[in-house]
């Protein structure tokens, strides 16, 4: 019965992990298209600007 409900916190525990580093993922892949978004915006009105 105790290894059943250790397994358990640790499977949880791995859950929480992987939960956190898709997280960050999904929080890098965000920042870096707002990034690259704000530059080609930049980039398009200096290239109309004349």
């Amino acid at each position: 019965m105790d290894d059943s409900s250790g397994g358990r916190s640790k499977m949880r525990t791995a859950f929480r992990q992987i939960e956190r580093a898709a997280a960050s993922v999904l929080l890098v892949i965000g920042a870096a298209a707002l990034i690259g978004w704000v530059v080609v915006e930049l980039y398009v009105k200096v290239v109309t600007a004349d």
